[in-house]
């Protein structure tokens, strides 16, 4: 399933979250991996939200993800959104995490 956020006008995927706001996206994140960011770490990622809203091109949790990546702050919470969320993802962190 993709979702896709800001979409194009014209866009006719159905698609519940394509205009959340962007408190509503970082919720979203917290909800699927069960971990709440920290108010500093959402300071850090309301503004990459806000990059991304205000370029008017669709975006989608993977570019989110890929995103939060690249901030030192988000890296650990990106790569368990990406475990999560993204096909593909290494769950093998995951279990030997909760393992230990």
């Amino acid at each position: 399933m993709k979702i896709t956020l800001n979409p194009k006008e014209g866009s006719n995927t159905f698609n519940p979250v394509a205009n959340v706001s962007l408190c509503e996206v970082i919720e979203l994140l917290e909800i699927g991996t069960e971990r709440k960011l920290t108010a500093a770490e959402t300071t850090i990622a309301l503004p990459i939200l806000e990059g991304l809203k205000v370029s008017d091109e669709e975006f989608t949790l993977r570019d989110v993800i890929t995103k939060f990546k690249t901030v030192d702050e988000l890296t650990s919470f990106a790569e368990l959104c990406e475990s999560i969320f993204l096909t593909g993802g290494d769950y093998s962190q995951l279990l030997t995490t909760s393992q230990a």
